[in-house]
């Protein structure tokens, strides 16, 4: 008898998966889908079949045939099965599908199970094992039936099945059951999607510890290749109206690799497309919660990967792990022919970005929980530009990373400041940069940072730079990296909070080395405030993790501006012990510090005038200070507590001295170098008579002598050739009113001592008073002007008086 099969709808449900609706009608039918027969229905209560065509064209019933009935499930005696020839669509509103032969096949329609009755078939839509199908999903939305009654995949492929899916249109698939993935892709089977534009779309989403593409709990995978269209996995994460929410917090699979627990499989590739991979606990691509997977290999398209999303607390990686529990990510990067490739890992401090150059190929190893990969120049808003292109990166998140062998130029679009951006410098390289303004709104961001480990890089400036930090960062921290500043620009760095202008930031963002740093050009004012340095390291938190050597300054104009506490340059004075090395090899050096605790270094400077320059240092506690070394050769500096120190270079001067000598071999000093000279006390004239020694005198040029009348002292030497002259004079004459000289003689010799007495004049009721020189220069010792009896020093002729007062003497 012909059986009149009922087929019903249950209400629709509508589910937002990623601004994707789904609108699920309900059924209770199973088919199997064949390529070379028409559909065909099967009962199982009177072994009758009716023949007709997807159209509901009728034909004549035939008997069933004996071993399509045992297909049959006895338990369900309404349970039907259909095959349905390749060239037709299959709607999924007539029941589950089994493909057990070769062949092209369509799909569509809409399919929710929400009740755990007994089905032909476990899953949605099955591929026989050994079977080669390539399955074009149309416009498919599946929800499968729920956690716990029946174990059920959207997709389950058996073992050998080869199947590609060719995407059309948006499709849907999520599975509630606990353990299956939502396309089960078991080890020894193949799956590849593609699809004809962006616009094609999977969203494959397993709610607890299946993968959203791969294994089934438990298990690992088999080979998975995405080569086109937008496909979003997920991995114990559930479907509602707002979106995806998490669907469990303590376990799950990867969004495309292996379930909770799977070990190993087959390779994932990604070739193109646009992919979004996530899981709550496991991997984003690659192992399940304590579980691992196949290698992965990423050769194109736009890739984001997250991995933990909701439990923080496993540490679980992007796409990887190499082994269970593994914290770093762990894939093979390829570049295309045509193209770079660049891997952004975030989620972890600090971020990193790769670069695959075009045609190269590099397997990564770096922790954190997202991973960004794209393909390409990113279109960017930025200020800053980088010249050559190779190997140089923009970043949505303003980074402008430098990765090649250069040399490279950054230059800014306009006048205005670049505060979404910084550059990251992570090869050895020579950049100049020409009129930049950068200053991150970004905490912890220097304006450049450079890899820590490489061989050198050098910033070569060009016109006006200026560089700000951000808080608790750098303007420019080097880690350690061996970095000159050069060039005939000039540059304005200024230090964020606890940091150094140039060298390393402050120990909350990275261990604050301030070394291995030179300055050998430019015009360079850097600022700090609190408890940074101008050039060195940031604030330490302990003496083991921050400290400054090796710097150097060598040329150029370098004006070190510090408020606050701590050194200008250095260290900073909390926490650190050890004694940095600093030199000043050449250049033009000023320091100044302001505020009560802040000092110019912790240890002395060496002062290394080179190639036959000089050097002067001044010191004080404001400009212009003085003059209070002059050097050819090596010396130390050690400051105290002066505010103001200036190192100038130049060339030394000739000192010429008439009349006397200087106790030295050079002839040539540098400005403040003192210069000791001497000269005879007195000698003979031609004619027999003795000349005296009168004093020093400066004929030409500048300077100082620490003592003009003594025969022998010292001369500061200018910035010019000098000439000095060591004066004599036959002697000088000194006249006495009112009193007696001793000894009594002519002339007495220039810079001599006499003693002269006051006459008694108490009998004219006079009484003494003092001395006074009423010509020529002298000098009264010891104080006696007041007394009868002085002595006083004959510097030229002169004449000298005894001043009376009314009165009687005591």
């Amino acid at each position: 008898m012909r059986y009149n099969f009922r087929r019903w709808m249950a209400g629709l449900l509508t589910a937002v998966m990623v601004g994707s609706t789904i609108i699920s009608p309900v059924y209770a039918e199973s088919a199997m889908i064949r390529p070379d027969t028409d559909f065909e229905v099967y009962t199982a209560s009177d072994a009758v079949k009716e023949k007709a065509t997807q159209s509901d064209t009728v034909r004549k019933p035939q008997r069933a045939k004996k071993d399509e009935l045992l297909k049959l499930k006895a338990s369900d005696s309404n349970a039907l099965l259909r095959t349905l020839s390749a060239a037709k669509e299959y709607d999924l509103k007539n029941g589950e599908v089994i493909i057990d032969r070769d062949g092209d096949y369509t799909i569509s329609g809409t399919y929710k199970k929400t009740t755990g009755t007994a089905h032909i078939t476990d899953h949605v839509i099955t591929v026989k094992k050994d079977v080669s199908a390539t399955i074009t999903l149309k416009g498919v939305s599946i929800e499968t039936a729920n956690a716990n009654t029946v174990q059920m995949s959207c997709i389950e492929l058996e073992e050998g099945a080869d199947v590609t899916l060719v995407l059309s249109g948006k499709n849907n698939l999520y599975t509630v059951s606990n353990s299956c993935a939502a396309i089960h892709v078991p080890e020894g089977s193949s799956l590849t999607i593609k699809a004809g534009s962006d616009q094609d779309v999977l969203y494959s989403f397993a709610r607890a510890y299946g993968a959203g593409i791969g294994g089934n709990s438990g298990e690992g995978h088999g080979e998975i290749t995405i080569e086109s269209g937008t496909v979003a996995a997920c991995s114990g994460m559930r479907l509602t109206d707002k979106g995806t929410e998490k669907g469990t917090e303590s376990d799950s699979g990867a969004g495309i690799g292996s379930g909770s627990a799977g070990i190993g499989g087959g390779m994932i590739t990604i070739a193109g497309g646009s992919v979004y991979a996530a899981a709550s606990v496991g991997a984003g691509i690659g192992g399940g919660y304590k579980g691992t997977s196949g290698s992965i290999v990423i050769s194109g398209g736009d890739v984001e990967a997250r991995g933990g999303e909701y439990n923080s607390t496993v540490k679980a990686v992007a796409i990887g792990p190499e082994t269970v529990d593994g914290t770093n990510n762990s894939f093979t990067l390829k570049a295309s022919e045509k193209e770079k490739a660049t891997a952004e890992f975030l989620g972890v401090d600090p971020t990193k970005i790769y670069t695959v150059d075009i045609g190269n190929e590099q397997t990564i190893k770096y922790p954190g929980t997202r991973v960004k990969i794209r393909y390409g120049e990113q279109t960017r808003n930025g200020k800053l530009t980088v010249t050559p292109e190779k190997g140089v990166t923009y970043s949505g998140n303003g980074r402008v990373e430098i990765a090649g062998s250069g040399p490279y130029t950054v230059t800014m679009a306009d006048s205005g400041t670049a505060t979404r951006e910084f550059i990251e410098i992570k090869s050895s390289c020579t950049v100049t940069l020409e009129q930049l303004n950068i200053y991150p709104n970004a905490p912890k961001v220097p304006a450049i940072d450079i890899d820590a480990g490489l061989d050198k890089v050098t910033l070569k400036l060009e016109g006006r730079n200026i560089l700000k930090g951000a808080e608790l960062a750098a303007a420019i921290d080097n880690h350690g990296t061996p970095l000159e500043i050069t060039g005939s620009g000039s540059l304005d760095a200024t230090a964020g909070s606890g940091s150094a202008a140039i060298g390393g930031s402050c120990y909350v963002n990275s261990v604050p080395v301030g070394k291995n740093i030179t300055i050998s050009g430019g015009d360079l004012t850097l600022r700090s405030n609190g408890d940074g340095t101008c050039l060195g390291a940031g604030a330490a938190s302990s003496a083991s993790t921050g400290s400054a050597d090796n710097l150097v300054i060598s040329g150029g104009n370098v004006n070190l501006i510090k408020s606050g506490g701590g050194y200008c340059i250095g260290s900073t004075d909390f926490c650190v012990s050890s004694v940095p090395n600093i030199r000043i090899t050449g250049g033009n050096v000023t320091a100044t510090v302001s505020g009560d605790t802040g000092k110019i270094c912790q240890s002395p400077i060496t002062i290394t005038p080179e190639n036959g320059k000089t050097a002067t240092l001044y010191t004080g506690n404001s400009a212009p200070g003085s003059a209070v070394l002059g050097l050819r050769g090596e010396e130390k500096y050690e400051p105290v507590s002066e505010k103001y120190m200036r190192v100038k270079f130049g060339t030394p001067h000739n000192l010429t001295v008439t009349g006397g000598t200087i106790t030295s071999t050079e002839s040539e000093f540098a400005e403040g170098e003192k210069v000791p000279v001497s000269a005879s006390a007195e000698i003979t004239n031609g004619a027999g008579g003795t000349l005296y020694f009168a004093g020093w005198t400066v004929e030409k040029g500048r300077g100082t002598f620490a003592d003009p009348m003594s025969s022998e002292t010292t001369f500061t030497m200018s910035d010019v050739d000098t000439e000095i002259k060591a004066n004599y004079t036959g002697g000088y004459s000194v006249t006495v009113a009112d009193g007696t000289i001793t000894p009594g003689q002519e002339n007495y010799a220039p810079g001599s001592t006499v003693t002269i007495t006051a006459k008694d004049r108490s009998s004219e009721k006079l009484c003494f008073d003092h001395w006074e020189i009423t010509n020529g220069n002298g000098e009264f010792l010891n104080g006696t002007a007041s007394q009868k009896t002085a002595q006083l020093k004959v510097n030229s002729s002169l004449s000298v008086k005894a001043v009376y007062v009314s009165g009687h003497s005591l």
